[in-house]
């Protein structure tokens, strides 16, 4: 818990900590936290849903994958 404001909070005793957070982000709420210089990374479930994995829908995986590899970018 804690989300952006603690990441933002924890910039400053820690500037060469580098944090992956994970829970309750989402693809359209992702570019918020990779804007902070302190993330390098986020992950969650929309990156594998569990419907397609049931289904082995690589496909849509690999794309889903390649959308959020994208959001570093935007």
């Amino acid at each position: 818990a804690g989300g952006i404001p603690l990441l933002k909070a924890l910039a400053g005793p820690f500037p060469d900590v580098a944090f992956c957070p994970t829970g309750g982000i989402t693809v359209e709420t992702a570019p918020q936290f990779l804007a902070l210089p302190n993330v390098k990374v986020c992950g969650g479930s929309w990156l594998t849903p569990q419907d397609a994995v049931d289904a082995k829908d690589w496909p849509r995986i690999t794309q889903l994958a390649r959308a959020s590899a994208a959001l570093r970018n935007a």
